[in-house]
């Protein structure tokens, strides 16, 4: 009897160890993203360890295979012993299909079971988030960042949900921590190091929207977007002659067809407000030429809660206001769909103070004076 008893348990033990070891060659195989060699592999479930299951859920969860994966997600769990990443994944999957209350207890025990891991914060977070319960995703999101184990994703990513809910301060304080981490010369350090800029601007922190344009230009000299946002934080510091030999390198780039689609013939170089709605100042590439018998050199576009133009006042020449030879004066006139009004108070020259001219504007759409001429259209201006 004793004999058997110690046959059986030697049976047992070397049955254990084979399955530990088939959960292992999982494990290499998962490393090498073999995902085929682990689903083919002949298993009888009946017999298979709880982590063996466990690497065949997951196996069919790197195909994107859902069903599959939480079928032997369930039976691994069912199966035990659980570890945290089978309720993590569990948690997943259920979010994935959209069953974000089911979800929410498997990222708790997940989180009971390794409190440290930042991922199960992440992916509590991201649940709430696709109910709309930003409070809480940002709750979540803070937990994740303060963990040890962080990485500068998830520091982005809370980032991104300050931005979301409008928290600007919040945001490019966030945006700044994932830079201090940041390897220079990516797209992913581009990017961020713009939209700190974006941000500080957006909110009137000018000085600090300088600093971080001209450290970012400073690696990205060719940045075209970049260089567009200095003007316009140049312009909002009246610091009109710094602006200069940025202008000049964007026309340059605009010239060797070097910039974005959407700085194409004119670019945006100043924003301002009037009467509650934001006035855009877009400056034309070229100069006029003689031929011209109408050119626009500046739009200030007034724009509606939408960003659709209602109206706008165009710095402009014509072949009427020629002085002599190549020398221009420019005039303004007031357009909308109605028609235009055209103001012959001021007669701006080349070298013109955009100061005046600010001003000048802000008395025409406060109505502070009064237009020349006048014409009438019905067609409605895009």
């Amino acid at each position: 009897m004793k004999k058997l008893i110690t046959i059986l348990m030697s049976i047992l033990v070397s049955y254990s160890y084979a399955q530990d070891n088939l959960a292992e060659k999982f494990k290499e195989l998962y490393k090498k993203q073999k995902y085929d060699e682990i689903i083919n592999h002949k298993v009888k479930v009946r017999k298979a360890t709880a982590k063996s299951l466990y690497y065949i859920g997951m196996a069919h969860y790197m195909k994107q295979e859902d069903e599959k994966a939480m079928i032997y997600i369930d039976k691994a769990i069912e199966k035990g012993p659980i570890d945290h990443d089978m309720y993590f994944y569990k948690a997943q999957l259920l979010t994935f299909s959209k069953k974000y209350n089911e979800a929410l207890p498997y990222f708790d025990k997940a989180i009971v079971m390794l409190p440290d891991e930042p991922d199960f914060y992440i992916g509590k977070g991201q649940c709430f988030k696709f109910t709309g319960k930003m409070d809480s995703t940002i709750f979540y999101y803070e937990k994740a960042i303060k963990s040890p184990y962080r990485n500068i994703d998830m520091v982005l990513m809370l980032a991104e949900v300050y931005q979301e809910t409008n928290n600007l301060k919040k945001a490019v304080e966030t945006y700044k921590i994932a830079l201090k981490s940041m390897k220079t010369g990516n797209k992913s350090h581009q990017a961020t190091s713009i939209n700190v800029a974006l941000i500080d601007y957006v909110i009137g922190d000018f000085q600090d929207a300088k600093e971080t344009l001209e450290e970012h230009l400073g690696i990205y000299p060719n940045d075209d977007m970049a260089i567009e946002k200095i003007i316009q934080v140049y312009y909002a510091l009246n610091e009109f002659e710094k602006a200069k030999p940025y202008k000049e390198k964007l026309t340059k780039l605009h010239n060797n067809n070097l910039t974005q689609e959407n700085i194409k013939g004119m670019y945006c170089m100043d924003n301002f407000f009037w009467d509650g709605k934001r006035v855009s100042a877009y400056e034309a590439f070229r100069k006029p030429k003689a031929e011209d018998l109408l050119f626009e050199k500046i739009n200030f576009f007034v724009v509606d809660d939408n960003q659709m133009p209602i109206m706008r006042v165009v710095f402009e020449t014509s072949i009427g206001t020629k002085i002599k030879g190549d020398e221009f004066y420019y005039i303004l006139a007031l357009k909308n769909k109605n028609g235009s009004k055209t103001f012959w108070q001021w007669r701006f020259k080349e070298d013109y103070n955009y100061l005046e001219v600010k001003q000048a504007v802000l008395n025409i759409l406060n109505e502070k004076v009064k237009h020349g001429s006048s014409t009438t259209y019905p067609t409605t201006e895009e």
